[in-house]
């Protein structure tokens, strides 16, 4: 449950995290070529200023607009090692324990920053960690500080009555196969938590575990928020949404069907935990609160 202890406890430990970065330096100067391994990571370096610094990106990197231009170091699950010290980084932040890619960058006497943000609280302590590296952590925190306000106002207006949820990240395209939810300890579950959703996924098991329909059947949810899919290549957001609806619309055996309370989300906001996180929010407390298609 998101309560204000959760959120005073987030703030002491990202005020201690700020410390420690800030007596021991962060092991790094103030960098001045930058490498991000993810979109989330890019993101948060041009959301606290340090855009200017990042000169290469994955090939999923394209928000905000001028992260277009910028040099490719590889896809998101591959970064290219030898493209990466080609562009002779001074800290190359990485999305998560990657072994080998670690490995090669240490034996290029490369530095490196490992950031995780699997959690609402590890995405606030990676924004901490990515300022407190890049001397931009005044900015970062105040980030942090404007995510905890967002989080607690939704809260706050979250419904009495919680509508049981269930929250979709993966599913075969076209049909009700292949189904993969997010659970109460992803950002997502908590996002959709604190803005007033009941997780039809059980607590203390994986983030996202997969499921199958007769499970969905079973829960008979109040509401489907399903962020399975991507825009389509042309960019038609509404064709891409009909899609993703047909096949929930021929289960009129399920409460959220009849009663239209099926939300699609066709765009990278919810693939991304970073700096839009508050955006996402607000789409989900409006899928809550209305229902609407």
């Amino acid at each position: 449950m998101w309560s204000r202890e959760y959120n005073s406890a987030i703030e002491l430990a990202m005020r201690r995290l700020l410390l420690v970065f800030l007596c021991a330096g962060a092991g790094f100067g103030q960098p001045s070529r930058i490498i991000s391994t993810s979109p989330g990571i890019t993101e948060i370096l041009f959301a606290i200023g340090a855009g200017g610094s990042v000169v290469g990106v994955t090939s999923y990197c394209d928000f905000p607009e001028q992260v277009r231009r910028l040099p490719k170091i590889g896809s998101y699950s591959r970064p290219d090692p030898e493209k990466i010290a080609a562009l002779r980084p001074d800290l190359v932040i990485l999305y998560g324990k990657r072994g080998d890619l670690a490995n090669r960058l240490a034996a290029m006497r490369l530095p490196s920053l490992v950031v995780e943000m699997n959690s609402l609280h590890e995405v606030m302590e990676s924004i901490a960690r990515i300022g407190a590296a890049t001397g931009r952590s005044e900015n970062a925190l105040r980030l942090v500080a404007q995510i905890r306000a967002q989080l607690e106002a939704a809260r706050q207006s979250a419904p009495a009555q919680r509508p049981k949820t269930l929250i979709l990240v993966a599913r075969q395209p076209g049909t009700l196969g292949g189904l993969i939810a997010a659970g109460p300890a992803s950002w997502l579950g908590e996002l959709a938590e604190a803005a007033g959703a009941e997780n039809l996924i059980p607590a203390g098991g994986p983030r996202y575990p997969r499921i199958s329909l007769e499970m969905v059947v079973s829960w008979n949810p109040d509401l489907i928020l399903d962020a399975s899919g991507t825009m389509t290549a042309d960019g038609d957001e509404e064709r891409h949404r009909q899609a993703a609806l047909r096949p929930w619309l021929e289960r009129a055996d399920l409460k959220a069907v009849r009663e239209g309370r099926i939300v699609v989300f066709s765009d990278e906001l919810f693939v991304r935990p970073g700096p839009r996180v508050p955006q996402a929010l607000a789409r989900i407390s409006e899928a809550i609160h209305r229902g609407k298609r």
